[in-house]
């Protein structure tokens, strides 16, 4: 039994040790196993009965998990497995590329299996080591390997199989994971399902129908914001404001404004008295948000629009801001009216931009697209 060892998860090389082997209550040994790589370390305890035997195989596989729940750790990616599109694993005996197996990633297999059917290409050559799993009744067990290659996306990589029986003809595992992932990091984050896809397709869904509600937070003027947030809810949106979430330690509230804007439709800002969403406005132009500028009447000074001349510019100047009249305090209305005006916006920009960028979207990689 090896005190040190290494396994690659996640693209990885995470080290196992172990760093103490006790008797516990009842006579079970315990095992301290510490996972590290570089800063990054977690010590984890696995018991057993001291009269039974303690098998290698058994060991092994609770290493390897805390291992990999090391290397999700740090990666910060999930449990999922992927989807992923068609590939050929090559004939060993004729060299020919068998036909397309759909494929899904599963990185809690260690070694990529095939469905038993696709054995008989295989029976002629000689197994190159084993492998330990866990059968459906919980038990491990070995079953041989076989080296195999792949074509992915016009990339063959080398690796090694094992055979079982299973509802889908390929499950892509962590050793052809980590062999894709190793020398092109963007293998990683096309065939795994991690936190940066998830949050890209939710931002996808949230820009459908997130509205993000600016104003005056003062007590006076918050219940202004709550109006606008409960008729924003009842017209089918979802409204947020920049309060509802705990700030990011290391993120500016200008920042907070920018992520949160760039993840909504559009934003809706009631614009009664001076407060600090002049500077969310100036920064909505900046970005080019499509903003509503909703207010009561023109100041002293005749300003159309908004509630200082130092916001008129805004309006005029700029197509992706338009302000509206809360007419005999109609906020209902009001509101209803931008949004009209908000998503015909919307919908224009999206042909434009569609348009102008066509030769560059059809590039866009499959698995960040919407779902």
């Amino acid at each position: 039994m090896k005190t040190i060892t290494t396994y690659r998860y996640e693209g990885l090389e995470i080290t196992s040790e172990i760093v103490e082997k006790t008797i516990g209550p009842q006579d079970y040994i315990v095992y301290s196993i510490r996972s590290s790589f570089r800063e990054f370390s977690q010590t984890n305890n696995i018991s057993y009965v001291a009269k039974e035997e303690i098998k290698i195989e058994d060991l092994d596989v609770s290493r390897r998990g805390f291992a990999k729940d090391l290397a999700r750790e740090i990666r910060q990616s999930g449990n999922q497995t992927l989807n992923f599109e068609a590939v050929q694993v090559q004939d060993p005996g004729t060299g020919s590329w068998l036909n397309f197996l759909s494929a899904t990633v599963d990185t809690n297999q260690p070694v990529t299996l095939l469905e038993e059917g696709i054995y008989s290409a295989f029976e002629d050559q000689h197994p190159v080591g084993s492998t330990s799993v866990r059968s459906s009744t919980g038990e491990i067990v070995k079953i041989p390997i076989y080296k195999a290659k792949f074509l992915i996306r016009n990339t063959e990589v080398a690796t090694e199989v094992a055979f079982a029986k299973m509802q889908q003809p390929c499950i892509l595992g962590n050793n052809t994971f980590s062999l894709l992932s190793h020398d092109n990091p963007k293998w990683y984050y096309d065939l795994k399902d991690n936190y940066i896809n998830r949050a890209y397709r939710a931002t996808i869904s949230s820009k459908k129908n997130t509205i993000l509600i600016l104003g005056s937070f003062r007590k006076d003027q918050r219940s202004r914001l709550e109006e606008a947030r409960k008729i924003v809810f009842d017209l089918g949106y979802r409204p947020l404001m920049l309060d509802d979430f705990e700030d990011i330690q290391e993120q500016t509230l200008a920042e907070k404004l920018m992520f949160f804007g760039a993840m909504s439709h559009m934003v809706i800002c009631i614009d009664i008295e001076s407060a600090g969403h002049y500077v969310e406005l100036a920064l909505c132009e900046s970005l080019k948000f499509i903003t509503a500028i909703l207010h009561e009447t023109p100041d002293e000074f005749g300003t159309i629009g908004t509630s200082t001349a130092m916001l008129a510019h805004l309006v005029t100047e700029n197509n992706c801001i338009n302000s509206f009249t809360i007419e005999e305090s109609a906020l209902d209305k009001t509101i209803e009216d931008a949004l009209i005006w908000g998503n015909q916006f919307r919908e224009d920009k999206m042909n434009r931009l569609n348009e102008l960028y066509q030769c560059w979207r059809k590039r866009t990689p499959a698995v960040l697209k919407s779902e």
